[in-house]
């Protein structure tokens, strides 16, 4: 990245999740230790490994009700403002619940900025 204060992570993931609320509805709570307004969010990373099977992924999916997933060994948590990303194929990007295109090329990134006092964001 040329922002040194940035991280870069690479590999194959799963599932992302970006949020500035800890709630994500349905008494799931997919950034469970992200505080409303603080002017970040949390980004949970779910990578994609051989032991993440289905019934692994249900399992995770379950975990957020009582915000255990964070602790699984295929998730990381991280806390940041910025996010850049470069989608390597297809994907979903949903952004408060608003279905959102994805990049025509391999080559476009989407960046996602977190404002002070935003809405929910998840990804």
């Amino acid at each position: 990245p040329a922002d040194p204060q940035m991280r870069r992570l690479e590999g194959s993931f799963w599932c992302l999740a970006l949020g500035n609320m800890a709630e994500g509805g349905g008494g799931n709570a997919p950034t469970p230790d992200v505080k409303a307004r603080e002017g970040a969010a949390d980004l949970i990373v779910c990578w994609d490994r051989p032991s993440l099977s289905r019934w692994r992924c249900l399992n995770l999916f379950l975990q957020m009700e009582t915000r255990q997933h964070v602790f699984a060994q295929e998730v990381q948590v991280f806390k940041t403002d910025k996010v850049i990303l470069w989608p390597r194929g297809r994907g979903h990007l949903q952004l408060s619940g608003q279905e959102m295109p994805m990049p025509p090329t391999k080559e476009e990134p989407v960046s996602i900025s977190v404002l002070d006092g935003a809405a929910t964001l998840v990804y």
